[in-house]
C-alpha cells in the first residue's frame, strides 16, 4: 500500500474511532484512583500487548505471564505483529480495539503521536532515568513513548576468521575505507577459509538500515539533513547525482559481488545466515546487534565477535561513527482504551524498562543495549558491546534525522526496490528515480 492510500486510511480510521473513545489520557492521580478502584473491587483490568519484535513470540508471552504473577490485577492479552506489522497495527484500530501497549517503530509514534498518552503531560516520574533516546520520540515538547533501547548497526565481523586469513595482528578497525572494505573481501574470498560477506536481502534491512545511511550524517549536520529530505519532497534533488547516493551503490555493488548467497540474491533466512556468521562460514554480514538473538544459541558459536561501521566513501574522516538509533519505543493508546486500562499500561511500560525481568528480556534475551540509569542485567551481547564501545567514544552516526522524519511506510514501499537493484532487475538511476518518486508522492 503506498504512503498516501495508508495516510488516508489511517486519517479515517483514527477520526472515527477517536470519536467513540475516551479521549487523551487522565492525569497519574486520577490513573492512580482508576487502579486502586480495580484492585479495591478485586478485578482484573484487561489490556492488550502489541509488539513489533519479531522472531521471540512465545518469550513475550512467558515476560508478560511473569508481569501479571507480580501484579495479579492485571491481565495482559499478547497481540503478535504477523508478517504486516504495521497493516496489522492498523487493523486493530480499525476495529476498535487498538492495543494498550505497543512496542512501535519511531516513525509510527512520531506520525500518529496525538492516539497516545503523554508521558510529559502526566509528569511520569521515572521518565528521568532515561539516558538516551527520548528524543526520537518527542514532539512539539512531549514525550510519547519510551525507548526499549539503543542499537547499532554496521559491517559485523567475525575475528577468529579474520585472523586465520590476515595473522592475529590484523586490526579490522583499519578497514575504513571502501578501497580497504574491497581488498579485505577479495583476500578473505581468494584465502579459502571462508566467505567474505552476506548482503542484507530483506525489505526492511535494506531501505532502513542500508538505506538510512543516504540521509545521515554523510549528507552533512542534521540541517542539511533535513534540506536533502526537503528537496527529495519537492522534486529538487536528483539522487543520479547525488553523491553519498552513488557512494552506497557502489558499497552496495561490492558487497552483491561477493555476497555468498549470490546465486539466489533474495534467499531471506536471517536465521541461517546468522548461524553462517557466528560459526565462521562467512567472515563479516551488514547487519546490527539484534541479531545475537538469533547467534546466542548456535552451537560452536564463535565468541569473538564485533562491529565497524560500513565504509562507504574513500574518505577516512566520513565513515567516522557507528550508525546508531533508538528504533522502537513503548506507547500505550489513550484514544480507545480507558483511563483504567492506560493507568495499568503505564504499569506495565514501567515494570518492562525497570524491572529485572523486564530487563533481561531486552538486554540478556534481545541483547540490547538498554538506555536507563539503572541497568540490572549484565548484557551478554558481543555485539551491543561494540555499540557501547562506540556510544563511549562518541563515535555515532548521525540517522536520527531519517528515523524521525520518515513516513511509517517508507521501507514497505522502497524496500522492494532495493530488493529488486540486488536481484539485477532494476539498475541504479531506475532504483534513484523509484526512490525519488516516493518522496515526491507525499503529500
Amino acid at each position: 500500500m503506498k504512503k498516501r492510500s495508508i495516510a488516508l486510511f489511517m486519517a479515517m480510521m483514527l477520526g472515527a474511532t477517536a470519536l467513540g473513545g475516551c479521549g487523551e489520557a487522565g492525569n497519574d492521580k486520577s490513573q492512580e484512583k482508576s487502579a486502586k478502584q480495580s484492585e479495591a473491587s478485586g478485578e482484573q483490568v484487561e489490556i492488550t500487548f502489541y509488539s513489533t519484535q519479531a522472531g521471540v513470540d512465545n518469550e513475550t508471552v512467558a515476560l508478560l505471564d511473569e508481569f501479571t504473577k507480580e501484579n495479579p490485577d492485571i491481565k495482559v492479552e499478547f497481540l503478535p505483529c504477523g508478517d504486516d506489522q504495521l497493516q496489522a497495527w492498523l487493523g486493530l484500530y480499525a476495529a476498535k480495539k487498538a492495543p494498550t501497549v505497543a512496542l512501535m517503530d519511531v516513525s509510527v509514534v512520531t506520525q500518529y503521536h496525538s492516539y497516545f498518552y503523554n508521558f510529559s503531560e502526566n509528569e511520569v516520574p521515572w521518565v528521568d532515568d532515561i539516558v538516551t533516546g527520548k528524543e526520537y520520540y518527542t514532539v512539539d515538547g512531549s514525550l510519547y513513548a519510551i525507548p526499549a533501547s539503543v542499537q547499532g548497526f554496521g559491517l559485523m565481523y567475525n575475528n577468529r576468521v579474520l585472523k586465520e586469513v590476515f595473522g592475529e595482528d590484523f586490526d579490522i578497525h583499519s578497514v575504513d575505507t571502501r578501497d580497504e572494505l574491497e581488498k579485505m573481501l577479495d583476500d578473505i574470498d581468494a584465502s579459502g577459509k571462508a566467505a567474505s560477506t552476506i548482503t542484507l536481502n530483506a525489505d526492511w534491512a535494506l531501505a532502513a538500515h542500508l538505506g538510512a545511511l543516504l540521509y545521515s550524517g554523510y549528507q552533512g549536520d542534521e540541517t542539511a539533513q533535513m534540506a536533502f529530505i526537503d528537496s527529495l519532497k519537492k522534486g529538487e534533488a536528483s539522487l543520479a547525482d547525488d553523491q553519498v547516493y552513488n557512494d552506497l551503490m557502489d558499497t552496495l555493488d561490492i558487497l552483491s559481488e561477493h555476497n555468498m548467497n549470490k546465486a539466489d540474491p533474495l534467499q531471506i533466512n536471517q536465521e541461517m545466515n546468522c548461524e553462517a556468521f557466528a560459526t565462521g562460514k562467512v567472515a563479516t554480514y551488514f547487519q546490527g546487534d539484534w541479531n545475537w538473538m538469533m547467534m546466542s544459541g548456535v552451537e560452536g558459536r564463535d565468541e569473538e565477535l564485533g562491529m565497524i561501521p560500513l565504509p562507504i566513501s574513500n574518505d577516512p574522516e566520513q565513515n567516522v561513527g557507528l550508525p546508531m538509533s533508538s528504533p522502537k519505543g513503548y506507547c500505550i493508546d489513550a484514544s480507545q482504551n480507558t483511563e483504567e486500562q492506560q493507568a495499568a499500561g503505564l504499569k506495565l511500560v514501567e515494570w518492562l524498562c525497570n524491572s529485572e525481568k523486564g530487563q533481561d528480556f531486552m538486554g540478556v534475551t534481545i541483547g540490547s543495549t538498554l538506555p536507563f540509569k539503572d541497568v540490572k542485567v549484565e548484557n551478554p551481547n558481543a555485539l551491543a558491546k561494540s555499540t557501547q564501545e562506540y556510544m563511549e567514544k562518541g563515535e555515532i552516526k548521525d540517522i536520527r534525522t531519517f528515523t524521525v522524519n520518515v513516513p511509517s511506510d517508507y521501507w514497505y514501499v522502497v524496500g522492494p526496490y532495493f530488493q529488486q537493484y540486488v536481484a539485477g532487475e532494476l539498475d541504479r538511476q531506475g532504483l534513484a528515480k523509484e526512490i525519488e518518486s516516493y518522496w515526491t508522492s507525499l503529500e
